[in-house]
């Protein structure tokens, strides 16, 4: 296993950082954004809406692992495109201090047909990972990261 010197911190192995939370989630939220790809109703071109929960863990290498949809959104191809975007992820490194090696994340990914929508929806979800993330320090649950999304040009 590698190490990294750190000042003030000691030696961590290279997997752990003195990173934050906040800054951890904001990085995993733009490598879940791109890997987003907005799925259209089939065969009638119109967006679908809606909030989807992916559950996972983090593996030694740092590949997202156990992928799985907590919440579905109602509409299958959206829970597709999210499950999806979350197991692309090439590496969850580094990670903060404070989490665990088994330690469960969960990425609530939003996909609205359009601004006034994704607007509304995100400020729920982000009231709700606040609640959700401040028991930080007690990490037996899961981490839950937001993810906006809508199509081009809403």
């Amino acid at each position: 296993m590698a190490f990294l010197q750190t000042h003030g911190i000691g030696i961590l192995p290279s997997w752990r950082s003195p990173l934050t939370l906040a800054a951890w989630s904001k990085n995993i939220t733009a490598k879940i954004e791109d890997g987003l790809h907005y799925p259209s109703r089939m065969g009638s071109g119109r967006s679908v809406s809606g909030i989807v929960s992916v559950r996972f863990h983090c593996s030694d290498t740092g590949a997202p692992t156990d992928v799985v949809v907590y919440r579905k959104s109602g509409e299958r191809s959206l829970d597709v495109a999210a499950t999806r975007a979350v197991s692309q992820i090439r590496t969850l490194h580094p990670m903060p201090l404070n989490l665990k090696s088994d330690q469960q994340y969960e990425a609530n990914i939003l996909f609205a047909e359009s601004y006034a929508e994704s607007v509304d929806l995100m400020a729920k979800m982000r009231k709700e990972a606040i609640r959700r993330n401040a028991w930080f320090s007690d990490s037996s649950r899961a981490i839950a990261l937001n993810v906006g999304f809508q199509p081009i040009g809403q």
